[in-house]
């Protein structure tokens, strides 16, 4: 017999072996890509609270992926994650799918954050080049984390950001 959402739930939050972490949280994705709202609710918990760092960073990742605009109830799920290492970079995905041009001022943010690791700022423009249909990612490899400082166009962000908050884009 297969587990239920609940054993699932149940497994992963007293495991601290990282196999059985993240067989339960594939469970799960296979659940929340279905649509399944409990089995999305137990990934945003877990990528908020659970006991293995490197399993919460899954579990966000997987949670972000089943994001559709709709899904409003979990923005604040991604909000907080932008502010956490662990999560951020799967939380600009997630938040950007709910929030859409909503997410634009947190993301510039991150992406002008020299504090902020390269490939988290990177994941920002890229995701913002992706929503907002402009090329901040042109001629650079799809995979922000091959990114380097030099890459962001923090300039050209810049000025995007000064005429989108003026409203002339």
């Amino acid at each position: 017999m297969k587990p239920t959402i609940s054993d699932l739930k149940a497994g992963l939050f007293v495991t601290d072996d990282g196999s059985v972490a993240c067989d339960a949280i594939n469970a799960l994705n296979k659940h929340a890509k279905k649509g399944n709202h409990k089995a999305k609710t137990v990934l945003a918990e877990y990528a908020e609270t659970g006991r293995i760092p490197w399993m919460r960073t899954h579990a966000c990742s997987c949670l972000a992926g089943t994001m559709m605009p709709a899904d409003v109830e979990f923005s604040e799920v991604f909000e907080r994650g932008l502010s956490d290492e662990l999560t951020r970079y799967w939380s600009i995905l997630g938040y950007i799918t709910i929030r859409g041009r909503g997410a634009y001022e947190a993301l510039m943010k991150i992406a002008a954050d020299e504090s902020i690791p390269i490939e988290h700022r990177a994941h920002a423009i890229k995701r913002l080049s992706s929503f907002s249909k402009r090329r901040f990612d042109r001629q650079l490899p799809s995979d922000p984390g091959q990114w380097g400082a030099s890459d962001l166009r923090l300039a050209e962000l810049a000025a995007w950001a000064q005429a989108y908050r003026s409203g002339l884009c």
